[in-house]
């Protein structure tokens, strides 16, 4: 195999590699032998088959199939002889290259790369820690909501509903004859006045009191990612049939409640609250410090990152607000104007945001930071006790959806990150705010 490596633009290369007549010639054999050897075909003695008749009947896609495993592990080979990491998947149209089972094979493939860039300076920076403080108004908060977290939903009867209790019914969204989407046991808050992501005008109004558990329509607007019949978005009919109503019950705030929880008293929670409170502002505090001297790093650097990641990136993110806009009622022409008119601070926003990123892996390496099997256990305990499972569950889930590696990288930002805080020079005080 040779493979030779051109720069075609920022983080981009083109891999032009061959594989001699040779190895083709013995992966073609080699695929047919096993074959051979391995299949049973009506009129042939196993392992007798002629290869002229698999070249006949078969030989098209067994020609692919070497066609497609030989450029696979050459790219491999030419990766790990070049020494490079290629970002995302590589770009070759497989069907395009010409195949010879006797001859070459020749294929260029295209790959983006994490950029290549002279790391700056990053131990001794100045940055600002602003103070922190907790005042009782975020305690008050911070104690209401947390007594909501702990509410409980309770039967109640027709006669007592209003439009902020929680109704669960069946749902169907059709137009004409033709069923679009349908859910059993779906919760929602009719006053919130939005179900299974669509808007619909009227439904706190409809219910309230004894008809809240009679069936019942709207008509709604479908959102333009939604097609039928060629036609995107358009009007359909929401089907509603209730099974039951309940109500949000928030504890009350007090001694007892307190004592329930394993407080000695309502000021005892109270304190842990604000210290709660005061924990999460302080993180919020490091992490700006953090930023801030991640800021200072990107000022003294230059370097482009690929642009494909970007662009997934603002796909993903442009898709998330779409559907946000959608579910606020906003008509599509006013949704297409929000979306260009954000596009180029999001776009910068996100460049940064990755370039970032590529600071802290080469911080990382340079200073052999690396996420040990024991801090991934922490994690995973910490993510178990946050979700009330077994820390064996959540591994498990991990593993299945393949979130480990995101996991690790996650784990090992945040220790570059504390690395480059405390090898800083830290001045604790306030930030003026421009007005």
């Amino acid at each position: 195999m040779e493979a030779v490596v051109e720069e075609i633009g920022p983080c981009r290369k083109l891999l032009k590699i061959t594989v001699s007549g040779e190895r083709v010639s013995q992966e073609v054999n080699k695929t047919f032998q096993q074959i051979i050897q391995s299949s049973n075909f009506p009129g042939f003695r196993k392992g007798h088959v002629p290869r002229k008749f698999l070249e006949r009947k078969y030989g098209e896609r067994i020609y692919h199939d070497i066609k497609r495993d030989l450029i696979a592990s050459s790219f491999e080979e030419a990766m790990s002889e070049k020494k490079i990491t290629a970002l995302g998947s590589p770009e070759i149209d497989i069907e395009k290259v010409p195949f010879d089972p006797s001859g070459p094979l020749y294929f260029e493939i295209t790959i983006e790369v994490r950029p290549d860039f002279d790391l700056p300076s990053y131990k001794g920076l100045a940055a600002i820690k602003e103070p922190v403080s907790v005042v009782e108004q975020e305690v008050d908060a911070a104690m209401k909501s947390f007594a909501k977290s702990r509410a409980t939903l309770e039967p109640l009867s027709p006669a007592e509903v209003t439009p902020d209790d929680v109704v669960i019914a069946d749902c169907e969204v059709a137009r004409g004859d033709q069923k679009i989407g349908a859910n059993e046991n779906v919760q929602f808050v009719p006053s919130e006045e939005k179900l299974l992501g669509l808007r619909v005008p009227g439904l706190g109004a409809r219910f309230t009191g004894a008809q809240a558990l009679d069936p019942c329509e709207f008509e709604v607007e479908l959102p333009q990612s939604v097609e039928i019949a060629g036609e995107r978005g358009g009007k359909a009919t929401l089907r509603i049939v209730p099974r039951e109503v309940k109500r949000l019950k928030v504890p009350t705030v007090d001694d007892r409640w307190a004592k329930e929880l394993d407080f000695d008293s309502l000021d005892q929670l109270r304190d842990n609250v604000k210290s709660q409170v005061q924990q999460s502002k302080e993180r919020d505090a490091w992490r700006a410090v953090e930023d801030r001297i991640l800021d200072q790093l990107l000022d003294k650097t230059r370097f482009d990152v690929p642009k494909s990641i970007v662009q997934k990136e603002m796909e993903r993110a442009f898709h998330r607000a779409r559907v946000q806009m959608q579910m606020d009622g906003l008509a599509e022409d006013e949704i297409l104007q929000r979306l260009e008119t954000q596009r180029d601070r999001r776009e910068e926003e996100m460049e940064r945001a990755f370039k970032k990123v590529f600071i802290l892996e080469r911080i990382a390496e340079a200073e052999h930071i690396f996420v040990t099997e024991e801090q991934m256990t922490e994690a995973l305990a910490s993510i178990a006790q946050s979700y009330g499972k077994w820390p064996n569950e959540v591994r498990a889930y991990f593993e299945e959806n393949n979130l480990l590696p995101q996991l690790r990288s996650e784990i090992r930002e945040r220790l570059t990150r504390e690395f480059l805080r405390n090898n800083a020079t830290i001045e604790e005080r306030s930030i003026p705010r421009v007005r």
